[in-house]
């Protein structure tokens, strides 16, 4: 993480804060699987993928704070 600019300490809450949803997310998949025989098979497959796709879509949250690609020459 770029450490010289002046909002790094927000950015560094800020991931601290996905990473803590990420780890929140997962949770959740792995409770809805835990709790299938109580919310049926059907309910823990679904909230578990949903669960689990959030906490993938935040890990890729996550790499985009370390590394952003951007060029000036293709900002038209």
């Amino acid at each position: 993480m770029c450490l010289h600019n002046p909002f790094a300490i927000v950015l560094q809450a800020a991931l601290k804060n996905i990473r803590m949803a990420r780890i929140g997310a997962f949770a959740a998949s792995a409770l809805c699987v835990l709790l299938r025989p109580q919310i049926g098979l059907a309910a823990a497959m679904g909230g578990g993928a949903a669960a689990a796709g959030v906490g993938t879509g935040l890990g890729e949250l996550i790499g985009l704070f370390y590394k952003y690609e951007f060029s000036h020459a293709d900002n038209n």
